[in-house]
């Protein structure tokens, strides 16, 4: 008797280390966390493919971040931040500035367009932008320093012949109630440093139906060739 209920004793005992063994001991088929652990790997982030023309168009348009300069007004801050970056802007001597203010409440804008010898320069503008408490935020810049004209011994058509050429093929003369002069202006060329003299002609366009439209043509001064049409306001 004494016997068996050592057996049977002995027997639970047993029963009981295994149930403990493996409840502390992974099965083969789980293993420990320390077992299955990995080693974290963290994936290198894509790098954003940046065109270099968008790099160059930003360092053209976004000159400062943010630039406090005296001024009082629009008109001073601007006209203070276009002298002490003159030198920047590569301004030559014989362009002249003359500017146009733009005010809202959230913030001014000054635009400053350039001429020589009081023609105006097609297309080369500075603008420069600022908060409502006057501080320069964004600067634009159009600017190029183009080579001085000499328009004493330029050859250029009269006015006459310019009227011709304007009314010819599908344009008329825009007369706006009387015959005026074409204003001059200076043209920049693509791939030259030197500009090309204009003439300003307001003509009218022919249309299909007997209609007409209102345009602005730029004829070359030498030789009377159309150089641009613009449908926009007259700007010169």
């Amino acid at each position: 008797m004494k016997k068996s209920l050592a057996v049977l004793v002995s027997g639970l005992g047993c029963v009981v280390f295994i149930y403990l063994w493996n409840s502390f001991t992974p099965s083969k088929h789980e293993p420990v966390a320390e077992e299955r652990s990995v080693t974290s790997v963290s994936k290198p982030r894509p790098k954003i493919q940046v065109n270099p023309g968008d790099q160059q168009e930003r360092a053209l348009a976004i000159l400062p971040t943010v630039e406090v300069i005296e001024g009082e007004t629009p008109q001073e801050v601007a006209d203070n931040y276009l002298k002490k970056h003159r030198e920047t802007f590569n301004i030559q001597p014989f362009h002249a500035p003359r500017s146009e203010v733009f005010q809202s409440p959230i913030g001014s804008k000054v635009r400053y367009t350039f001429t020589q010898s009081g023609l105006p320069i097609i297309g080369m503008e500075i603008q420069i932008r600022m908060d409502s408490n006057l501080v320069v935020e964004k600067v634009t810049n159009n600017y190029r320093p183009l080579k001085k004209v000499d328009l004493e011994s330029l050859d250029s058509l009269s006015q006459e012949t310019m009227r011709e050429i304007a009314e010819s093929n599908q344009y008329e003369e825009d007369l706006g109630g009387a015959k005026r002069e074409y204003n001059r202006v200076l043209v920049p060329v693509s791939g030259s440093d030197t500009p090309e003299v204009a003439f300003v002609a307001p003509v009218k366009e022919r249309l299909p139906g007997n209609r007409t439209r209102p345009v602005q043509l730029l004829l070359r001064a030498s030789d009377g060739q159309v150089l641009k049409k613009s449908f926009s306001r007259a700007e010169f």
